[in-house]
């Protein structure tokens, strides 16, 4: 190959690369419901994940932060799109943060679905809190990270009486 193919090639591998349409990214999310305590605080919160096609995760990891002053406690049970894809829930939390993993030892993806349920109990007195997801990741079956977006949720007290 002479010199000018050569640079006639390079030149043309350059302008498809500049030139060819961006590749669309599939962005996993994750939302939190918002809901209304009871009379005796407890609110329960779905943490749904919204995957495309061919995107699904096999592994997620999310955590969410609160005012410990509005929050007494916090728990989460496994959701049925964890469960339907056989993968364990573990969580830990510290004052104001909760963080869960889904994950399992199959490679096998988690579909569109409620992920866990966030069980929270308000403080009494307390009106309106956010929840916030502060981070999140997603693992798919190929071994690297996929992009996640998160969405937390609020909740607004019930109907106990106010604190003196």
């Amino acid at each position: 190959m002479s010199q000018l193919q050569s640079r006639s090639a390079s030149a043309l591998v350059i302008a498809l690369f500049l030139f060819a349409p961006a590749a669309v990214a599939q962005t996993d999310s994750l939302a939190l419901s918002s809901g209304t305590a009871a009379t005796n605080g407890a609110v329960p919160l779905n943490l749904t994940l919204t995957s495309p096609s061919g995107n699904e995760p096999a592994s997620l990891q999310w955590t969410l932060t609160y005012p410990t002053a509005n929050v007494v406690s916090i728990s989460a049970t496994v959701g049925a799109a964890s469960t339907s894809a056989s993968k364990a829930l573990t969580c830990s939390g510290s004052a104001g943060t909760y963080s869960c993993m889904v994950s399992g030892s199959t490679a096998g993806i988690i579909s569109n679905g409620t992920v866990a349920v966030m069980n929270l109990t308000m403080a009494v007195g307390v009106t309106t809190t956010s929840i916030p997801i502060t981070s999140s990741f997603a693992a798919l079956p190929q071994g690297y990270n996929t992009a996640l977006t998160s969405t937390g949720g609020v909740v607004t007290g019930g109907s106990w009486p106010s604190a003196s």
